[in-house]
């Protein structure tokens, strides 16, 4: 049977957050605006795709996606096999519900309505594991991998206010204060949320964020498992919103390292997520022109060598021991998404088609460490 690899791209619309993505011989994943959209299968052999599977949301380690279809006072939650695109099995809940989130392991899946009543459904046992109803205007952040903590955006004060909350899933029960990173005073953050990265074992979520007020880029970077979180400044110059917008974010393998690459500003920096608040490691190359259109994609080594990233229809290599940065490939139309696997990077443009760099992005990659 033909090997199949699976790259998962969303269409980027205009209020959607920014790419930013994740890991190597594994599926790339792109989430512009909340992880959810079309998931789609190219067979590697031919560089052709193989099928899509419609809008909806993907387990972080890409086994299986799921939709949510609203049909007259119902909701179907229909999940797929991403290797084979087989439909699983399908749970049908009764209302009308927005799939607002999804646990790492596709295991608890979030239903909301109105910003304050949420339904999880167990996709496993088929049953609706919590029915939730909250004062306020909240959105489903994250679930974590054994069902027992939700994460929560509060939106106060305007779009741009927001806190991150607790609810205790197994309690039943909103916690009073706030999640907030301890070395800030304030648990109120501004910002507009502008893309994630979702590691695979479900530990980390990265987001990342742009301050309005103070022209900047910050990650939010919160550990699902132990309930803690931290906000990570980049590298922003003051630029504008739109040039900000171009960060990509992609976590090491180890998961403790957050490298954040901007092409518009020229910059990648190196965050840490092991020695908070040591400062980031930051590279300089050309910055690119700005292009109104576009869409931003980066993957990694295994070996945690290599970073690759794109931006419109241009891919760049990072070398992570030398820092040098080059060019490996120009497209003639919009890079959709990127992967790597056995010794190539694959490179999915926006017409459908697959190509494969193996010889030209390992030649160039190493004479840039040279």
């Amino acid at each position: 049977m033909k090997k199949l690899l699976i790259i998962l791209l969303f269409l980027l619309a205009a209020c959607a957050t920014e790419p930013a993505t994740i890991t190597v011989d594994d599926p790339l994943v792109i989430r512009p605006n909340g992880a959810l959209g079309t998931t789609v299968v190219y067979d590697r052999q031919t560089g052709e795709q193989a099928f899509t599977l419609p809008t909806g949301r993907i387990s972080a380690e890409f086994s299986t996606h799921i939709t949510a279809q609203q049909k007259k006072s119902s909701t179907i939650l229909t999940s797929f096999d991403t290797m084979t695109g087989k439909e699983l099995d399908r749970i049908t809940q009764k209302g009308t519900w927005e799939f607002a989130g999804l646990s790492p392991n596709g295991r608890w899946a979030a239903l909301a309505a109105d910003g304050a009543n949420i339904r999880i459904v167990d996709m496993q046992d088929k049953t609706i594991a919590n029915e939730i109803a909250l004062k306020g205007d909240f959105e489903v952040e994250a679930i974590s991998n054994d069902g027992a903590s939700l994460y929560l955006i509060e939106h106060l004060e305007g779009d741009d206010k927001y806190r991150v909350r607790l609810y205790d899933l197994a309690a039943s029960e909103l916690q009073a204060d706030a999640l907030r990173d301890k070395r800030i005073q304030d648990e109120l953050m501004t910002g507009y949320a502008w893309g994630t990265v979702q590691d695979p074992q479900g530990e980390w979520l990265l987001t990342l964020y742009v301050n309005t007020a103070r022209n900047a880029a910050f990650i939010h970077a919160l550990n699902l498992n132990n309930s803690v979180t931290f906000c990570l400044d980049l590298p922003s110059e003051k630029a504008s919103f739109a040039t900000l917008q171009q960060y990509t974010m992609t976590l090491s393998p180890d998961r403790q390292t957050i490298y954040a690459a901007n092409p518009a500003l020229g910059i990648i920096t190196e965050i840490s997520l092991v020695d908070i608040g040591n400062p980031p490691v930051t590279t300089r190359f050309k910055a690119v022109a700005l292009t109104e259109e576009g869409q931003q994609a980066s993957v990694i080594s295994a070996d945690n060598r290599h970073l690759f990233f794109s931006q419109n229809d241009t891919v760049w290599h990072y070398d992570i021991q030398t820092q040098a940065v080059n060019t490996v490939y120009q497209a003639d139309n919009q890079i959709d998404g990127l992967a790597l696997a056995d010794g190539m990077l694959f490179v999915a443009h926006h017409d459908g088609k697959l190509l494969s760099l193996a010889d030209r992005v390992w030649t160039d990659a190493q004479r840039a460490t040279r």
